[in-house]
């Protein structure tokens, strides 16, 4: 059974975003300029930015996704954070990616919550800190996202910034393997076969190991192969 953190994919897949210096310096203008964008402007800044991208103009986009973020767009936040994170077109800087899905999780995005939790959980950008980690997958579990469930399903699982309980991991595993996340899934099967946290059930450490293995998860054919 593999564990590791999932590390989820930029919705927008930004490739190539105008440099980190660049939006600091748009933005710095902006401040002295004085300007105090509303939220409905913000917004348009944004979705401009977004058609931006799937325009292929992604420097144009970088500019209006940094000003919408500055102005507190929670989409926008997100996206940059993102930028930052992957150094997609910006100087990679998980201390910048770690700002910007920090404003965007205060505002209770779940993707920024649980690439919040990843950094926090590795140590990029910021200090580890496993409580941290955990607080921040909690939030976005919370709120149904299902890499986080699983995230937050392995803190349980291996004990990492909250105390072992493989029940709580079987609680999690199931919400996040009832979306259809595969490696979810699998530890459901694994915790089923081994009665770890849930009753023994063989019928059930299949069903769940058949559900991964649809989603052509290697391990999980491995295991039904196994059983059978």
């Amino acid at each position: 059974m593999e564990q590791q953190f999932h590390i989820p994919r930029h919705q927008n897949s930004v490739s190539k975003i105008a440099s980190g210096a660049t939006i600091a310096v748009l933005l710095m203008v902006a401040a002295f300029a004085g300007e105090f964008p509303k939220g409905e402007e913000a917004a348009r800044w944004r979705e401009q930015a977004d058609k931006l991208v799937s325009e292929e103009k992604y420097e144009e986009a970088a500019v209006l996704y940094a000003k919408a973020a500055e102005a507190g767009d929670v989409e926008a936040q997100y996206n940059l954070g993102v930028c930052y994170y992957k150094g997609e077109g910006a100087k990679q800087d998980s201390a910048q990616a770690a700002h910007w899905f920090g404003k965007a999780a205060e505002q209770d995005h779940a993707e920024a919550q649980n690439y919040l939790g990843l950094l926090y959980a590795k140590g990029e950008g910021v200090k580890q800190d496993s409580a941290e980690a955990i607080r921040w997958f909690g939030k976005a579990a919370e709120q149904g996202h299902a890499k986080a469930q699983f995230n937050f399903g392995l803190c349980y699982l291996i004990g990492e910034g909250v105390k072992q309980d493989s029940a709580q991991a079987v609680h999690w595993f199931r919400k996040a393997a009832e979306q259809g996340h595969a490696e979810a899934q699998i530890n459901l099967g694994v915790l089923y076969s081994r009665g770890d946290g849930v009753k023994q059930d063989s019928a059930q450490a299949f069903h769940w190991f058949g559900k991964a293995a649809e989603q052509g998860h290697e391990e999980a054919m491995t295991n039904l192969k196994l059983m059978q």
